[in-house]
């Protein structure tokens, strides 16, 4: 190489050195360097240059988006307040505040509700006394026919209910045939004695006859009217009204045989023995006719409680089994303790509400006995249940919130309140189930509102 191309040669690198921007001091070591290669060819590095350039770039552009998303989770994860609904939808379904009742003042009123606040209170201990349901013995007539005969047709069947002086059955009875026709000889009789007793009379007047004769002829006459009286006393024994006797008199030519049975009172028949075509007597009963509205429910004292159960106690009387319990109040305790058992009776007239509340069924009573203070005491009917929870309504006005509460002993007379509802506050005492009735019209979260 000449020394013009080696001056060339410097110059050029030299300006590519000052394009790089290195230190104008270093040019002696880069002339150097240059130097040490000189025997490379110039053209092979410049093609190089470029792919070397373009790997750079394309490493770089690759690096900023990693770099870039490290930086956005890093400056979250450093505290900056995120989007908090983003993403999430965790509040839907769910109110912000409780449910509410609406009513305005004239719906209050139809519905009955009454509001008191709750407070502290006295609640009992609750004995637990087993029992069963029966029939009210007092509200039971049986129907016996009072003649025996033979069953002509029957109007009622088990179950239905009857007015009292319906028509029950039919009879055709031979013994009533005979009353009827000892009545009406006697009828006929006397009225035979009473023309002889005024002929008797006409003929003293007279002086034709003597009055001994008319004396006799008119107690004749007595004594038939005497036996005449007995005969319509025994058909009213039968059953055979004033009526019916008249008809008699009034149409003798129709049978004498038929008698009817009346209902002697009005109630559900729950007993059935007979049917058509069948001798009936005088001794068992056709029918049983009861009046469910009223139930006796008697319930076993073991002598550990019989000095805390007394006469006018008010019983909660729970069959179980989903059916609504009721109350009552004991009226009467049988003196006797039982051999077999070794409990006395305490005695519950129930004026049944459900018809689900049937004789037959066994049933807890309980009774409160004692008292101590608790916190907050509700009527018990104002805590009622929806799904699994115990609700009490809260009143705000003419607003009723649906309040989920915590309950402790429960009694005939009260229920305590352990959590949810302070004292002071308004709650319904009277028409809670109405409001639930409103409140099952619509959907209903019973947490809405509350924390989870």
């Amino acid at each position: 190489m000449n020394n013009r191309n080696c001056i060339l040669a410097l110059a050029v690198l030299a300006a590519l050195l000052s394009l790089a921007g290195c230190p104008a001091g270093q040019g002696g070591k880069s002339a150097t360097a240059v130097d040490s290669h000189d025997e490379h060819d110039h053209a092979a590095h410049a093609e190089a240059e470029p792919v070397e350039d373009e790997h750079d770039h394309a490493a770089h552009a690759e690096s900023v988006p990693a770099e870039d998303e490290h930086d956005h989770a890093a400056h979250a994860e450093d505290g900056a307040p995120p989007d908090e609904h983003a993403g999430h939808d965790d509040h839907a379904g769910h109110d912000d505040g409780p449910a509410m009742i609406e009513l305005d003042a004239q719906q209050i009123r139809e519905l009955g509700i009454a509001s008191a606040p709750a407070g502290a209170g006295s609640l009992g201990r609750d004995l637990e006394l087993t029992g069963e349901v029966g029939i009210n013995e007092d509200s039971v007539t049986h129907v016996i026919p009072r003649v025996s005969g033979i069953v002509r047709k029957v109007h009622y069947v088990l179950g239905d209910n009857v007015r009292q002086g319906a028509v029950m059955l039919e009879l055709d009875s031979t013994e009533l045939a005979e009353h009827k026709s000892a009545y009406l000889a006697v009828l006929s009789q006397l009225e035979l004695l009473e023309e002889t007793a005024k002929r008797e009379q006409m003929l003293v007047e007279k002086g034709i006859s003597a009055e001994q004769d008319y004396l006799e002829a008119k107690q004749a006459v007595d004594e038939k009217r005497i036996e005449k009286r007995g005969i319509e006393q025994t058909l009213h024994a039968l059953g055979v009204s004033d009526e019916q006797i008249a008809g008699i008199i009034a149409n003798p030519e129709a049978s004498l045989t038929g008698f009817t049975v009346y209902a002697p009172a009005s109630g559900e028949i729950i007993e059935k023995h007979v049917t058509a075509g069948e001798m009936v007597g005088t001794e068992e009963p056709v029918f049983t006719i009861g009046n469910l509205n009223s139930l006796w429910v008697r319930l076993n004292v073991y002598p550990e409680d019989m000095a805390d159960v007394r006469e006018g106690l008010e019983v909660l009387v729970d069959p179980g089994h989903g059916i609504p319990s009721e109350t009552g109040y004991i009226d009467y305790i049988e003196p006797i303790v039982g051999e077999a058992t070794r409990t006395a009776v305490a005695r519950v007239v129930l004026e049944r509400a459900s018809e689900a509340f049937r004789p037959g069924l066994f049933v807890t009573g309980h009774v409160e006995i004692g008292g101590d203070t608790v916190d907050i005491v509700v009527p018990r009917d104002a805590v009622i249940e929806l799904d699994e929870d115990k609700l009490v309504f809260v009143r705000h006005g003419e607003s009723f919130e649906p309040r989920v509460v915590s309950i402790g002993r429960t009694t005939a007379s009260g229920t305590e309140i352990v959590n949810g509802l302070s004292a002071g506050e308004e709650i319904v005492v009277e028409g809670a189930f109405q409001l639930k009735a409103e409140l099952l019209k619509g959907s209903f979260d019973p947490h809405a509102g509350h924390a989870h």
